[in-house]
Parts: structure tokens; sequence; C-alpha cells
């Protein structure tokens, strides 16, 4: 089975889940070039719901 890494399932699995919180420390620590640690990390589950059927949902993907 081939999975598509740009998924956003697939994304979120893998950096958005507090088991797996020193992976994404480890990718910030090579993106940004500053060494973080997975306590100094907190995640937030921030998918907002559409108030109406006809409305998008909204994500608020990034905290500073």
């Amino acid at each position: 089975m081939k999975i598509n890494r740009k998924n956003d399932y697939f994304f979120k699995r893998v950096f958005g889940n507090e088991d797996t919180k020193d992976i994404l420390a480890r990718f910030l620590t090579v993106i940004l070039g500053v060494p973080i640690e997975p306590d100094e990390l907190s995640i937030m589950h921030t998918e907002m719901s559409p108030e109406y059927l006809a409305d998008k949902a909204s994500v608020l993907d990034i905290q500073v």
C-alpha cells in the first residue's frame, strides 16, 4: 500500500500526536536550525467545525 506523504491525514498522524512529539521536535530542529525538545512542545487540536453545512471548516495550524 502506497501512502501519499502530502496527505493531511498522514501529516497529522505523524506530527500532530502526543505519542510522536519526538518526531515533530526532530523535524522542527532540522527545519528551523534550533534545538527543540519534545517537552517544549504542546500539541493543540485546533480544527473548528463549520457552524452551517454550507460553511467551510477552519484550521489553525501554528501558534507562536
